[in-house]
């Protein structure tokens, strides 16, 4: 199949799917995380927590607390 072809059908950029099999610009996007997984995990599980207990918490509150 063309890759013209396959754009249309499946509704995608043909420079896209050219990008994509010339593998141009695969790496990863954006900067890496601030937190490791483990942090990020120990943060959700703790939040999860206090909304069981009906506490609320916001935005400001969390980044103090990760500070």
């Amino acid at each position: 199949m063309s890759v013209k072809k396959a754009a249309f059908l499946h509704g995608i950029n043909r420079t896209t799917l050219l990008n994509h099999l010339k593998q141009r610009h695969c790496g990863p996007v954006g900067r890496p995380t601030l937190l490791a997984p483990n942090e990020e995990k120990l943060i959700v599980n703790a939040l999860q927590k206090l909304g069981d207990w009906g506490f609320g918490i916001d935005r400001s509150a969390v980044q103090c607390w990760i500070i």
